[in-house]
């Protein structure tokens, strides 16, 4: 298969990373996403940028779920380190590490919409727009514009901690007056164009409980180890998380299972079985349990729940969650999983989420978003039989991003900008 050809595929391709963090990195190191970055290092490295705005544009991305991602506080005792930021970045430490999570979470909202702006504004002629899609219809009237269009933006949360304001925080408060907060704080930011959540994070908050997040190669540290202890895979869902699960399923706001322990998952299931929900629950960047045996992973009945209820498994672009025994290059495993997913589930079961600029370590051959023409011609290079392909371009049309599409449009259901009330008049504008 030419290359030529798999260029063009991709091109045609509308392609979706289901979750990736330019966000994070803006917040934190003030990264500028208009700047031209050179090619990231192979390797582990915090400071490179993977996702910036001309990278989207060169790996052919048409729509990125941009995670908006606050730091646990927590994570201040478990990586000392981090308070450094008090001193060396005084500014990221007033924006990002004093505020409420709330609060934390709508600044860097409102300072990826100025990054896109500011952009598009001074954009050069021959290049792409980048804008915010808040609705569905903005969404399609973006991608409406074809290759030459805008890439669309769409908000996400990772981690519930994230509704979490001044009553939230306060330790060992429950009462109304907290579930009430966190429920307002849900409605204000689906009023602002979040699409989905991704209720568990690197710690337990008051929805959820996550899995130990880490890959084993962390555990050597010291601190790790008595951390990787205090996780409980025995805990799923808060009271409040199933209000929130519910609430969010009314609303029309995606659920994303990442990070989630199977219990978790599996009551998020029922719920939405019980709502009769599609397309509701997705996972954006995980891996197979039967290929990597990790609770962080998706068991194949899940990957067919998912299949079956208008889901979609968004495959991580990290070696660590792919394979038990991963080497450096993981191009490979990610083209496995896919597979995997696909022998498991369907050909509509399956997309990418590539984590990028999540602090994580991307496969060496698939270090950012420039590469992901990369992914397109491993697919077209898969055979069965004798007979060729094992898969046409409609179904590498699929993975890229259709599927994707298809959980967007029948999950977020945000079509205009007009406001939803919560029950007893808790809702706010934003």
């Amino acid at each position: 298969m030419s290359s030529t050809h798999a260029s063009e595929l991709h091109r045609q391709s509308e392609v979706v990373d289901l979750h990736a963090h330019p966000a994070l990195k803006a917040a934190i190191f003030h990264r500028n996403l208009a700047r031209r970055y050179g090619i990231s290092p192979p390797e582990f490295w915090p400071y490179s940028m993977r996702t910036s705005f001309d990278k989207l544009e060169a790996g052919g991305i048409d729509v990125l779920l941009s995670a908006i991602l606050v730091p646990e506080k927590p994570l201040l005792r478990d990586l000392p380190a981090l308070n450094a930021l008090r001193i060396t970045r005084p500014e990221t430490w007033r924006e990002l590490i004093e505020p409420p999570y709330d609060a934390a979470t709508l600044g860097i909202l409102q300072g990826m919409e100025e990054q896109a702006s500011a952009y598009t504004r001074n954009i050069g002629a021959g290049r792409r727009a980048v804008r915010f899609a808040h609705t569905v219809d903005e969404l399609d009237s973006l991608l409406a514009q074809g290759p030459a269009g805008p890439i669309a933006l769409v908000h996400t949360i990772e981690g519930a901690h994230s509704l979490e304001g001044a009553l939230s925080q306060q330790p060992g408060r429950k009462d109304p007056a907290v579930d009430a907060e966190v429920l307002r704080n849900l409605q204000t930011f689906y009023e602002l164009g979040v699409a989905s959540i991704t209720l568990a994070h690197f710690y337990p908050n008051r929805v959820v409980n996550p899995c130990f997040p880490f890959p084993e190669t962390v555990l050597p540290l010291t601190r790790w180890r008595q951390v990787v202890a205090e996780f409980d895979l025995s805990r799923g869902l808060t009271a409040l998380g199933e209000q929130v699960v519910e609430r969010m399923l009314e609303l029309g706001m995606v659920i994303d299972l990442a990070h989630a322990t199977p219990l978790a998952r599996a009551r998020i299931y029922q719920i939405a079985e019980s709502l009769r929900k599609q397309g509701g629950v997705m996972a954006t960047h995980v891996g197979a349990y039967a290929l990597k045996p990790s609770p962080y992973n998706l068991q194949d009945w899940e990957l067919r729940w998912l299949a079956d209820h208008g889901g979609v498994t968004g495959v991580i672009f990290m070696n660590s969650w792919l394979a038990s025994h991963p080497d450096k290059l993981g191009l490979d495993l990610v083209v496995r999983t896919i597979q995997h997913i696909v022998d498991t589930a369907g050909i509509d079961a399956v997309g990418f989420g590539s984590d990028f600029d999540g602090f994580t370590d991307p496969p060496d051959d698939l270090v950012d978003a420039t590469q992901v023409p990369r992914l397109t011609q491993h697919l077209l290079g898969q055979t069965q039989s004798p007979a060729g392909r094992r898969y046409s371009d409609e179904d590498i049309k699929k993975i890229l991003g259709g599927n994707a599409l298809r959980v967007l449009r029948e999950g977020w259901r945000r079509r205009s900008a007009a406001k939803v009330d919560l029950p007893m008049g808790q809702g706010t504008q934003p």
